[in-house]
């Protein structure tokens, strides 16, 4: 007969032994799978997000509309007597929430009373956000749309 004791030694050290290579490999899998940073620069980021938040409540107030089917933008563009802000440089930057490395930039073309447009081709379906920007008479006026690409 073989002693009971020892069979109670060998299970008890590769009882442990397993729970132990269990840790072992959770605490690799999560130090080679995700580096727990979730945005990088965080901190210089949410001091650009305050600074745009100043810009955006400082900037002039305009009536606007905007439309977008089929790659085409358009985004009007008025002062608050509805005059049509004319020639401004306006760029629309499309970004991609979910994932990055599709982000667009297109300049939009003035085209008459206010109304400016463009073509963008996006390279994904689904959700989108715009974030237009016009600069003009040493103004500047921002803003966002979401979006959906179909």
């Amino acid at each position: 007969e073989k002693p009971f004791g020892k069979n109670v030694f060998v299970l008890f050290i590769l009882f442990f032994a397993v729970i132990i290579g269990v840790n072992v490999f959770f605490v690799y899998k999560a130090l080679h799978t995700n580096t727990g940073v979730v945005t990088d620069e965080s901190y210089e980021k949410g001091l650009k997000y305050d600074s745009f938040l100043d810009t955006v409540k400082n900037q002039p107030k305009l009536q606007e509309t905007f439309d977008y089917k089929d790659g085409q933008i358009s985004w009007g563009l008025y002062d608050s007597n509805h005059k049509p802000i004319k020639n401004a440089n306006v760029t629309a930057k499309f970004i991609r929430p979910v994932a990055e490395g599709h982000d667009i930039s297109v300049s939009l073309k003035y085209i008459s009373e206010g109304q400016y447009e463009g073509l963008v081709n996006l390279p994904l379906k689904g959700s989108w956000t715009v974030k237009l920007d016009a600069k003009w008479d040493k103004q500047r006026y921002q803003a966002s749309y979401p979006l959906m690409a179909e």
